[in-house]
């Protein structure tokens, strides 16, 4: 028999077996094992610091201690492990989308508009550097005009949008922590979640898109915690409350991300237990509902709620987005949703069509991943009527649950091939083939896929796509006098601002059009700036179109297929009616 632990040895780890006991363990293993008992600790330290004693007469209570201790050191194990994958996965993710980004893909002007709207609360302190018109709810470019106020002596950069691009790798890295937090709270085994971060990490459609400074990027970060929030394993009411504040977040980011709600709801229920279900619940929607309603407060205390004679409203803004013409519908082979949807699928065929092929397998059969599923399958609904409008961007709120369901039915193939049980071998055979086929459409989908994925990676982290951007506000910067009056898109717009051009003297086009609380110096327009967008807009924009035909090139920028053309007006356009207020 060992001997016992004197109290006035210091209260250390001792190895025991492999694993690490503090001396005080010891001492409680020996009290209720019957060996003699450690003299009492020093008067005033035993009832603070010192272990509590096991109650009297107990029936193997000496063993309860070393299985605890086991299963915690289990526990801090498994994290360990957790922490080590994700960031590896956080590291490669980091450095692919990190290199570059900048400059691929090109400048788009949902981008611009961001910026110069974070720009315009920084520095003006006003939601946009134009007219309002509650398009979107303001919270993602308030996120961003703290994020430049912060990094600015960090991160500064001539070119706004490639700064901005910084805050999107971040939120990048912290939407795929959360989806292994996501994963692994779906019972998804750490292999497969793995893959799911991966896949959300380093599909080349993803990359592309979550470079973009986009308002989706921060709301699906927003998005991804509350569906961790969800399913946190304590089922506590303050999980439940916490999921509902991230989920009105999302929403306040993009308003869109409502759709996701009954996925959510879903997600909550599967997860809450006994009679306080639906009141976990309630206090996910109060606290969503709550939150939420700080919008349209916000427009109520402005006298914007409702349509009105000389301002905008959220009403207006909300119609608008609701009554936007549509692509036409998919089974029009030539409509711009069938033209869209091609485009993701040349990007990356993985991702869309484990989206479109494994949501009803995993709504039908398999109820750990049917709010991930319906997360897709009601804005897919949505979007595949005829009469709605979808964003290039729609697809960056798919994107993680298409990674969750490829991972999770993944996951729950190789369950099925590992179950044994006294199965025979017809039975293990009959149980082993789909997971067989998955194994050999994965399979397929690396050789074939696999180098696409690589060529398209390393275009991305190579091309300079937004060099005829960065070329045409040089130009101007060296030629064109400050004075000027220049018409551009809103890609450009806060670049020349910070360059020393007046942002009365500097339009954007959109505004010069839309806008009729546009403020702008007088005198004549000297220069249009036409890139792609304005060139594919210019047919509604009469404005627009009237100074492009009386204006010639005096300078031409390209890159693949972006293209910015200065062109300096050489007659003023007849005179217009007053632009309207987009309705």
């Amino acid at each position: 028999m060992s001997a016992p632990i004197s109290s006035d040895q210091p209260d250390e780890a001792v190895v025991e077996g492999g694993r690490a006991v503090s001396a005080a363990a010891l001492r409680v293993l020996a009290a209720g094992s019957g060996a003699p008992a450690a003299p009492a600790a020093r008067a005033g330290l035993g009832q603070t610091f010192g272990p509590t004693p096991l109650p009297a007469g107990r029936a193997g209570a000496g063993r309860a201690l070393p299985r605890r201790v086991a299963d915690e050191a289990s526990r801090a194990a498994d994290v360990r492990l957790d922490l080590a994958i994700v960031a590896a996965l956080l590291l490669i993710a980091g450095i692919v989308n990190g290199i570059n980004l900048g400059a691929s893909p090109a400048f788009f002007d949902d981008e611009g508009t961001y910026v110069s709207q974070s720009w315009a609360v920084a520095q003006l302190g006003q939601l946009a550097p134009y007219t309002y018109w509650y398009d979107h709810p303001p919270l993602g470019w308030l996120i961003m005009a703290g994020w430049s106020l912060l990094t600015a002596p960090l991160l500064s950069s001539d070119w706004s949008i490639a700064e901005a691009r910084s805050l999107m790798l971040v939120l990048t890295l912290v939407s795929g922590a959360l989806l292994y937090v996501v994963a692994r709270r779906l019972d998804i085994s750490r292999a497969f979640a793995a893959l799911a971060v991966a896949l959300f990490l380093l599909s080349p459609l993803a990359i592309q898109y979550h470079r973009m400074v986009l308002l989706d990027n921060i709301a699906v970060a927003w998005l991804l915690a509350a569906f961790a929030l969800a399913l946190s394993p304590q089922r506590r009411l303050t999980a439940f409350a916490a999921a509902g504040l991230c989920f009105a977040a999302a929403v306040l980011t993009k308003e869109t991300l409502l759709l996701t709600l009954p996925a959510l709801v879903l997600l909550g229920w599967q997860t809450a237990k006994g009679p306080t279900r639906g009141f976990a619940i309630g206090v996910l929607l109060a606290g969503s509902a709550l939150v939420a309603a700080f919008y349209p407060l916000f427009a109520a205390l402005q006298g914007e709620l409702l349509p009105g004679a000389g301002h905008t409203s959220l009403f207006d803004g909300i119609r608008f987005q609701l009554t936007r013409p549509g692509g036409g519908g998919l089974a029009d082979p030539e409509s711009g949703t069938r033209q869209l949807i091609a485009t993701w699928l040349r990007e990356d065929p993985v991702l869309p069509s484990a989206a479109i092929l494994f949501t009803p397998v995993a709504l039908l059969f398999i109820p750990r991943l049917r709010a991930v599923a319906l997360a897709i399958t009601v804005p897919a609904i949505v979007a595949a009527r005829p009469s709605a409008y979808v964003p290039a961007m729609f697809i960056i709120t798919l994107i993680p649950f298409a990674a969750l369901l490829a991972a999770g039915l993944a996951d729950e193939s190789w369950r099925g091939v590992a179950r044994r049980g006294g199965e025979g071998v017809l039975q293990r055979a009959l149980r082993a083939a789909p997971a067989l086929a998955l194994v050999a459409l994965l399979i397929q989908l690396a050789v074939l896929i696999g180098p696409r994925w690589a060529a398209a990676t390393l275009g991305q982290m190579r091309d300079d796509e937004a060099a005829p951007a960065r070329q045409a506000v040089d130009w101007l910067d060296r030629f064109v006098p400050a004075s000027s009056t220049i018409v551009v898109d809103n890609t450009i717009w806060l670049d020349l601002v910070e360059r020393g051009f007046s942002r009365e003297r500097v339009i954007w086009f959109y505004k010069l059009d839309l806008d009729p609380g546009l403020v702008r110096a007088p005198g004549p327009i000297d220069y249009v700036v036409r890139s792609n967008l304005m060139e594919g807009n210019a047919r509604d924009l009469p404005h627009t179109r009237a100074l492009l035909e009386n204006s010639r090139p005096v300078a031409n920028f390209k890159a693949g297929t972006e293209t910015f053309e200065i062109r300096r007006v050489i007659a003023q356009p007849p005179a217009i009616p007053s632009p309207e207020p987009p309705s």
